[in-house]
């Protein structure tokens, strides 16, 4: 993550600029072909992208509404839920698949820096 990033994150943070960060750093690992970093935060991209989206009436004939607000306690949750299940599938791979447990423990890293910078 940039220096600039570690300021953004305060008390008084909105969320449309930690998502804004998060996707900064994305697009930073994806520069660095940083393949882990890239994957790890593209599932926390698509989780809070999913977790925002709105039950969509059967009655309507609309493409576009709007999608929920999410706060930073919601993000917060969202990035636990993501390590969470990241270390459940770790824990499966261990003694099976070292290098996919590593895979998925760098990945685990990278999210709870993401949490600890919330």
């Amino acid at each position: 993550m940039r220096l600039w990033t570690y300021f953004c994150y305060s008390k008084n943070m909105n969320v449309e600029t930690l998502v804004a960060n998060i996707r900064s750093d994305l697009v930073q690992a994806r520069k660095e072909r940083n393949v882990l970093k890239s994957q790890a935060l593209l599932i926390l991209m698509n989780a809070i992208d999913n977790a925002s989206a709105i039950h969509i009436p059967d009655d309507t004939d609309a493409t576009e509404l709007p999608r929920r607000k999410l706060s930073i306690d919601d993000v917060k949750e969202i990035i636990k839920k993501e390590i969470s299940e990241m270390q459940e599938a770790s824990a499966i791979y261990k003694g099976i698949n070292a290098e996919k447990t590593q895979e998925l423990k760098t990945m685990i890293a990278v999210l709870k820096n993401q949490n600890e910078s919330v």
